[in-house]
């Protein structure tokens, strides 16, 4: 999963770094600051932060846009 946000936006751990939910625990989070990093935002087509976007077997499989709720990210990695 790739996480693209800004210097001034907190990391998703509200939604991932409580509740002790073992799938969130053991997936891999690339922070990924847009304003350090543009091409790759480029690349990911990112428009609005944040954004998250997981990728299985090199492709881009989901994406959400803004907030998600703790039961969202759980959907997306299902």
């Amino acid at each position: 999963m790739k996480w693209f946000g800004g210097f001034f936006c907190g990391i998703h751990s509200a939604n991932c770094g409580t509740g002790g939910e073992d799938t969130l625990n053991t997936v891999r989070v690339d922070k990924i600051n847009v304003d350090e990093e543009q091409e790759l935002a480029q690349v990911f087509r990112v428009m609005s932060i944040p954004t998250l976007v997981v990728i299985k077997n090199g492709k881009v499989e989901k994406k959400a846009i803004g907030v998600q709720s703790k039961q969202a990210l759980l959907s997306m990695l299902q």
